[in-house]
């Protein structure tokens, strides 16, 4: 919840929020669809002051209802 609003102050249009299937994870992975890829140096800037490693991927299903998924990590700052 605490990064959807994060986003939200960003100007991010939010879809969901869930749980990862994997937890324990310390990076946060960005996984674009590939004709969004172009966005991955802003998204980045965006983030990075508080979502210390951040790891992109351009290998989001083309039939995924969102442009970007965003699995956090456990290596955040002042969130």
């Amino acid at each position: 919840g605490r990064t959807k609003d994060f986003l939200e102050d960003l100007d991010y249009n939010v879809h969901g929020v869930g749980d990862a299937e994997i937890v324990g994870r310390q990076n946060t992975l960005l996984k674009f669809k590939k004709e969004f890829a172009g966005l991955k140096d802003e998204v980045v800037e965006d983030m990075s002051e508080n979502y210390l490693d951040i790891i992109v991927e351009d290998d989001l299903d083309e039939d995924a209802e969102y442009n970007l998924l965003i699995v956090v990590g456990t290596d955040i700052d002042g969130i």
